[in-house]
């Protein structure tokens, strides 16, 4: 006998039943979860802020170690309250390299679900 079949006959009062038993330990099983992501999380955190200060007081950039390499990297990243204003000197004075290379996500998922939605 199949577990659907086995299912099938069980009244829905104690199908209802099941189903907040197992719902309640998945909600405590990725409470758990989180928590012990989130202790993780800031043991990582504090052993990068480690890595940095001992890197930084020995005046190093990259380190090799039996476990990997270890750089400093300072990334910047620029950004605009103003997109419109923006795209518009990007277009007038033609330096497209100004951009990110990367492609929006969103948009044409919405515009190939529009044209091409009665295909799937």
């Amino acid at each position: 006998m199949t577990v659907e079949a086995e299912i099938e006959h069980i009244p829905l009062d104690q199908l209802a039943k099941i189903y907040r038993k197992i719902k309640t330990r998945m909600d405590l099983v990725q409470k758990e979860f989180d928590t012990q992501l989130e202790t993780l999380a800031a043991q990582l955190d504090e052993v990068k802020t480690e890595i940095k200060d001992q890197m930084k007081a020995q005046g190093a950039k990259s380190v090799k170690t039996d476990f990997g390499t270890l750089s400093l990297v300072t990334k910047t990243r620029y950004s605009t309250n103003d997109w419109d204003s923006f795209k518009t000197f990007v277009v007038q004075n033609d330096v497209v390299d100004l951009l990110e290379k990367r492609m929006d996500s969103y948009h044409p998922c919405i515009y190939f679900y529009k044209v091409y939605y009665h295909l799937l």
